[in-house]
């Protein structure tokens, strides 16, 4: 169940639906609301086959591009290239609902909880090639936060057996936090075995991930 609602006291409007289970009676087992802007109508998310079609292919080549399992983005191409075929996207006529469709099906076909389609009314700018870099206020209340956090690392320590145990919530930027890594990974590096904790991780940084992993096999196997 799908529509439009819209501020009692302002022109803002929203697009709401409700996700309905079989049962009798039925059940909301999902609800979604997101704004549209002023005075919006369905007409504003329409979409057609040719826009559902440019969606697919350019998901498509982004897994083809960007994902870190060749096989996985081949296998997850192939099924919504044979779904598109067998007509499977074309009721979805609203292009919020196109996108959280899309959402579901990418989850399901790559069992990873980290890929998502998302849906943004507005234009999204393309992403500069360089980043600008962070002003320097910024960078000291990121660093005023990493002190906080201890950029991420709750425990760290050397088990019974000589096995180094580390715990740690966040990948966290490389430039803040490489030397908080670098002190709590030293303290296990010549354990004869270490139990790296992420039950509780976030994510974050890709370089933090590289950092984080192998600053263990440097103390274990110093460059010459």
């Amino acid at each position: 169940m799908e529509f439009l609602t819209r501020e009692r006291k302002t022109p803002q409007t929203y697009y709401a639906a409700l996700d309905l289970s079989p049962t009798d009676p039925p059940q909301i087992t999902s609800s979604y609301l997101i704004p549209l802007g002023p005075n919006a109508t369905l007409e504003t998310v329409r979409i057609d086959a040719a826009g559902r079609a440019k969606v697919i292919d350019g998901a498509i080549a982004k897994l083809d591009s960007f994902y870190v399992f060749a096989d996985v983005a081949k296998r997850m191409a192939d099924s919504l290239r044979a779904r598109t075929t067998r007509g499977m996207y074309d009721t979805y006529t609203n292009a919020i609902s196109f996108g959280l469709k899309l959402n579901t099906d990418v989850r399901e076909l790559s069992r990873d909880k980290h890929m998502g389609v998302n849906y943004s009314v507005s234009p999204i700018p393309p992403r500069p090639a360089t980043p600008p870099p962070p002003s320097p206020a910024d960078s000291a209340r990121m660093r005023a936060r990493m002190d906080e956090l201890n950029c991420g690392f709750v425990k760290v320590e050397q088990l019974d057996g000589n096995v180094g145990y580390v715990k740690f919530n966040g990948f966290f930027d490389v430039n803040a936090c490489g030397a908080t890594a670098s002190a709590a990974m030293s303290v296990v590096a010549g354990s004869r075995a270490l139990i790296v904790d992420l039950r509780e991780n976030g994510g974050g940084s890709p370089a933090m991930v590289a950092y984080v992993f192998v600053v263990p096999l440097l103390h274990a196997h110093p460059p010459e």
